[in-house]
């Protein structure tokens, strides 16, 4: 029972992530191809689809390889580009005069910056896609020097990106902007060679987390559902495999697009995600990894409690049920103390009995 709650957590996790990448998709193209959001959303969804069913995990890690050089490369393009139209006396300047006292504070909003850190340090922990490529590693040792890259690599990245962010500030003036920076910034340089690999760039950056996310869950959903309700035939087994994971995609990915057609922010929507892993399974996984001895019912309560409370959340930040709960991140600290309620309560319980 453990196992199939922590497996309906995940693949549950996998579409609001797939469907959080959806929205970015929807929204970014619609700007471009002159359509309407769902038909945006219906293109891009079928892309990722089609070649997921086809090739599986291998395409997709394939697949995310190009996606990664396309950003690096569209990111690296924008910061020289930006660096060499703005100086920080300029964002300073624009800062100010936009009354943004705190721009460079590191600790601004602390409350809500440091839940938001909370909820994606600790989702990213338990993440099934970081374990995932961990064991297609062909060693240990592998497994070790590639977080330690990823770690390196994620700390540049996302320093450019924060880069990129500041010296875009006086280049649009602080005024509020019709459509996502990107986008503005793209349609401000028709014709160039910046314009066109920010555009791939983008969608790279968006294909990469969504084919990831909707794979991830398809392994969960054939493994663990597929898998228990329909049992391996005899001499079919490789045959039946593959059908059930092409099955399981287009199920994950057909969710995800519902998902996505009920959001339109990016953030709230990966931040539900997060929700999910840090109230849901990041306690009992953690427990799960370190303790010697097996508590099934401290497991069973905690992911049941803090995974409840994360549905609930979902459902009240759909707009579903109105249930009057605390917005996300302001949700995070509850589902977390009740799911670590839930563990102490079954562990106690346990050893009692």
């Amino acid at each position: 029972l453990v196992r199939r709650l922590a497996s309906a957590l995940i693949i549950w996790d996998m579409i609001l992530l797939a469907a959080s990448q959806m929205v970015a998709l929807g929204g970014f193209l619609k700007l471009f191809l002159g359509r309407s959001y769902l038909v945006s959303l219906a293109a891009g969804t079928a892309l990722v689809l089609f070649y997921s069913v086809l090739g599986g995990f291998f395409t997709v890690v394939a697949t995310d390889l190009l996606h990664f050089l396309l950003l690096s490369a569209g990111i690296v393009g924008l910061f020289v580009t930006l660096a060499g139209r703005t100086t920080l006396d300029a964002i300073r300047s624009t800062a100010s005069a936009l009354g943004r006292s705190g721009y460079f504070d590191f600790f601004s909003d602390p409350k809500r910056n440091g839940l938001i850190v909370l909820s994606f340090v600790l989702a990213w922990l338990i993440s099934p896609i970081a374990w995932q490529r961990i064991q297609a590693a062909r060693s240990a040792r592998h497994a070790r020097r590639a977080l330690w890259a990823a770690a390196g690599t994620f700390v540049l990245v996302y320093g450019l990106i924060v880069a990129i962010g500041m010296l875009a500030l006086p280049l649009f003036g602080g005024r509020k902007l019709s459509n996502p920076l990107m986008a503005e910034f793209i349609f401000s340089q028709p014709g160039t060679l910046i314009a066109g690999l920010l555009f791939v760039a983008v969608l790279a950056a968006i294909l990469s987390t969504m084919d990831t996310a909707i794979n991830t869950g398809a392994l969960s959903l054939a493994q663990d559902v597929f898998g228990a309700v329909h049992h391996r035939e005899r001499g079919e087994g490789g045959r039946s495999d593959i059908l059930k994971g092409r099955l399981a995609t287009l199920c994950v990915g057909a969710l995800a697009f519902l998902a996505a057609t009920r959001f339109t922010s990016i953030l709230k929507t990966i931040g539900l995600a997060s929700e999910v892993m840090a109230e849901g399974l990041f306690i009992p996984g953690m427990a799960m990894l370190f303790m010697k001895k097996r508590a099934p019912l401290a497991g069973l309560l905690s992911l049941g409690l803090g995974g409840g409370f994360a549905f609930a959340c979902f459902l009240n930040g759909a707009g579903i049920v109105a249930l009057g709960l605390p917005a996300w991140p302001f949700s995070v600290p509850y589902g977390l103390g009740l799911s670590l309620a839930g563990f102490l309560l079954g562990f106690l319980l346990q050893k009692r009995g």
